[in-house]
């Protein structure tokens, strides 16, 4: 039982990181197309 408790967790860490990384790729596009707006 608890290598499958494991397996969860682990997983469950793995998405969580995916899902951070994705939300700072999109911080970085947003504050690209702010700073091109301003320059505009």
């Amino acid at each position: 039982m608890g290598m499958i408790a494991n397996q969860g967790l682990l997983e469950l860490i793995l998405r969580l990181k995916e899902r951070a990384k994705v939300r700072k790729e999109q911080k970085k596009k947003l504050c690209r197309q702010q700073e091109k707006e301003k320059k505009e």
